[in-house]
Formats: structure tokens, C-alpha cells, sequence
């Protein structure tokens, strides 16, 4: 239940430590538009810069008194499923380094997995997984 960051100096692998990640386990992390950084964890999620390592946003799912699961995401987004069927969407605003809200959906049932895919010339779509009394998934696309 901890995150070890690894980093490349020349031809060495080194365990190094980032002062503005997030105690605790890991759901996703990843490089994002605007030279940032982001990882999500059970209770919020980061952006930092990628060249300082300097907090640049941070949203706490004690904002919503919700424990954040499941989380994935590209270059240009984040999508995160907390307890209660609900799924948040925010997205990389790379001039203004800072990840907005862009949409919400609280789901019938606890989501079980997810899923980003941008489109060529398209909205992105985001697949959610939920659990339907053990039966089959049900997709939610756009949120």
C-alpha cells in the first residue's frame, strides 16, 4: 500500500522521492499534456510539473466524502469511479496547468472497471463497467 517512484539518471535506475505525490497506494499515474504529471490515489488525485516536480492542482475525494477505486486516463484526461456508482471525468487544462471538472454520473450500481479511448476528431468516450447483480456490464458513453 505505498508508491516507489523509479527514476532514469543515465544508465542507472534509482528510487527517488517526490515530495508532492500522494502517501499511499497508487491507482494511476502517468505523464499528461502540458509537460505534467498526475497520479490518483484512494483519496485524491495530483498534477504536478514535470520538469520541477511542484504541485500544480490537487482535488480530495474528502471533498465528496467518497473513497476514490478505480482510476485511468491519457494524455488529456482523468476518469476516476469512487463508492457509490459515482464516476468523475476531469480533464488536463495544459495552458492553465490544472485539471478541471468536466462532468459527473452516479451510476445504478459500484463500478468495477474503466476505460478512456479518444476519438480522431471526436468527443472523447468513456466506458464504465458496473456491476449488475453479478449479470453483465451496462456502458455509460459520454459522460
Amino acid at each position: 500500500n505505498e508508491t516507489r517512484i523509479l527514476a532514469i539518471n543515465g544508465s542507472d535506475m534509482e528510487e527517488i522521492e517526490i515530495e508532492s505525490f500522494l502517501v499511499g497506494q497508487t491507482l494511476f499515474c502517468g505523464n499528461t499534456k502540458g509537460d505534467t504529471i498526475v497520479q490518483v490515489t484512494k483519496s485524491g488525485v495530483v498534477l504536478l510539473d514535470s520538469r520541477t516536480l511542484s504541485l500544480l492542482f490537487h482535488w480530495t475525494s474528502d471533498e465528496t466524502d467518497e473513497t476514490i477505486l478505480l482510476a485511468t486516463g491519457n494524455k488529456d484526461m482523468i476518469v476516476i469511479g469512487c463508492n457509490g456508482g459515482m464516476v468523475y471525468h476531469f480533464e488536463i487544462d495544459d495552458m492553465e496547468k490544472a485539471l478541471s471538472m468536466k462532468g459527473w454520473v452516479k451510476m445504478d450500481h459500484e463500478i468495477s472497471c474503466l476505460a478512456v479511448n479518444p476519438h480522431e476528431n471526436t468527443l472523447s468516450h468513456i466506458a464504465s463497467a458496473v456491476k449488475d447483480d453479478g449479470k453483465k456490464a451496462k456502458n455509460c458513453s459520454p459522460i
